[in-house]
């Protein structure tokens, strides 16, 4: 017999593994993130000097592409350099994009724990799946928010999370996060074409430019957004100490 869930793949998941609070203890133990909420805030960080430093590279691509364009001076020796700073913060961006995304798996997976240790009630998401979710087509544009937002509510919240109103924060940073992916995507997408093609055009090397620039303003917001969410997330589990943690059954 199907259940309502079954019927409705974006509601949020009444998951059969889940773990039984009452037992969380037998399975995990509070663990004080800071150390790698530091880690993982400092890469954010740098990722957001990247941004800033492509945004830079990309204005002073789009200056000597116009100056071609519109036949001002400039030297080979110029272009050369052009090349060659544009493909070194390509492959630094690309290099700590992997790291960060490693790092924020782990926090993520690790602060889902805590909620258990914490015996947080009526959790809908285990570790493992509030990664998980980020890979799994369709469902990635939906559940991803959903355990964010369940871990930021149980984080500040504990037994009383479920009634407490939306977080704009977790909202404005999943917006940011799947306009990125989109325009990210599309600048991906429009600079292989411009690669691919045998001769392009002054035309086209300028239109991937002003979308990669375009691409850096959601990027960049969002590095300031995922910075802020996970230190109040650890501030907030932080805030707990044991004593309070065992003083009632409901924690």
């Amino acid at each position: 017999m199907n259940t309502a869930n079954d019927q409705n793949p974006y509601a949020i998941p009444q998951m059969a593994n889940s773990i039984n609070p009452a037992q969380a203890d037998l399975q995990f133990h509070f663990q004080h993130l800071g150390g790698l909420t530091t880690v993982l805030s400092v890469l954010l960080g740098l990722g957001l000097v990247v941004e800033i430093a492509t945004a830079w590279s990309s204005l002073l691509q789009y200056d000597l592409l116009t100056r071609m364009q519109n036949g001002g001076q400039f030297t080979a020796a110029e272009a050369d350099a052009n090349d060659s700073r544009v493909g070194l913060i390509a492959i630094a961006a690309l290099l700590l994009f992997l790291v960060t995304i490693v790092t924020f798996a782990i926090w993520i997976s690790k602060s889902h724990k805590n909620l258990y240790a914490l015996k947080v009630p009526n959790l809908t998401f285990t570790p493992g799946w509030a990664v998980g979710w980020y890979f799994i087509p369709i469902l990635n544009l939906i559940r991803p928010y959903q355990s964010m937002k369940e871990l930021w509510h149980a984080s500040h919240h504990g037994p009383n999370w479920v009634k407490t109103a939306p977080a704009s924060l977790v909202g404005a940073w999943w917006a940011l996060w799947l306009l990125n992916s989109v325009y990210g995507h599309i600048s991906t997408q429009i600079n292989e074409d411009v690669l691919i093609d045998v001769a392009p055009t002054l035309e086209d090397l300028i239109f991937a430019t002003q979308v990669e620039m375009a691409t850096i303003i959601f990027a960049a917001r969002l590095h300031v957004f995922a910075f802020v969410l996970v230190r109040r997330i650890n501030r907030a589990q932080q805030a707990f100490d044991f004593d309070a943690l065992n003083a009632s059954p409901g924690y």
